[in-house]
């Protein structure tokens, strides 16, 4: 079976559906973006009895949040409670 018409219409409908659900998310997170807003979306087609199966995804996000912590050194050695005697 071929991918076809129908098939691309439904992925072009589901993302318009994802797009319009979001749309105030969608703006909001670019209203607060310095560089502009990265959508991404995502297409699932698999064989189904009588077509496709699609499913649709998308992802963005809202507020960038860059953090680092101090750098630590950590050691696993375990310290002797009792030494032994002559150390």
């Amino acid at each position: 079976m071929t991918i076809g018409e129908r098939t691309i219409a439904e992925i072009g409908s589901q993302i318009t559906g994802l797009l319009e659900d979001y749309q105030g998310k969608v703006n909001e997170a670019f209203l607060k973006s310095d560089a502009g807003l990265t959508i991404s979306f995502s297409v699932s087609i698999a064989p189904a009895q009588n077509g496709f199966e699609v499913e649709t995804g998308m992802s963005f996000t809202a507020e960038k949040i860059k953090d680092k912590t101090e750098k630590k050194i950590v050691s696993e050695v375990q310290i002797a409670l009792f030494p032994k005697r002559g150390e």
